[in-house]
């Protein structure tokens, strides 16, 4: 399956509305888990893959994945955190996304290293024009 920048952000976003760091949060199916977040774009198969690539490149704290279809989770880790604050903004995001798709690489780590260079460009851009005060 494709790496899908667009699943990545929303089942991230998802999961960072919900967890606390103290709280084991689990979700019977991939299909439950969509369906709880409003993610219809994505079939519960895009879902699953998406949160075992989130949880292989270590922005899932404490994710388990079920033999039975289940999957649990306690936080998003700081790196995660980190790239939620760099692609929040749609602007970032959609600068970050042209980008990749002008390179042609849409890895996840490609995606979490641009996003955090735009998002310095923006940094460095409103810094020299002066802020508002």
């Amino acid at each position: 399956m494709k790496l899908n920048p667009d699943c990545v952000r929303d089942v991230l976003m998802a999961l960072e509305g919900i967890t606390d760091g103290r709280t084991s949060y689990t979700f019977g199916s991939f299909e439950a888990f969509k369906e709880n977040f409003s993610l219809a774009a994505y079939t519960a198969d895009e879902v699953e893959y998406h949160l075992r690539q989130c949880d292989l490149n270590g922005f899932l704290v404490g994710a388990r994945f079920g033999a039975s279809g289940e999957f649990t989770v306690i936080d998003l880790s700081p790196r995660a955190h980190e790239f939620l604050a760099n692609i929040r903004s749609e602007t970032i995001y959609k600068a970050t996304k042209e980008r990749l798709g002008k390179i042609g690489i849409f890895s996840l780590k490609a995606l979490v290293d641009v996003a955090k260079s735009v998002a310095a460009e923006v940094i460095a851009n409103g810094l020299s024009t002066g802020l508002p005060s």
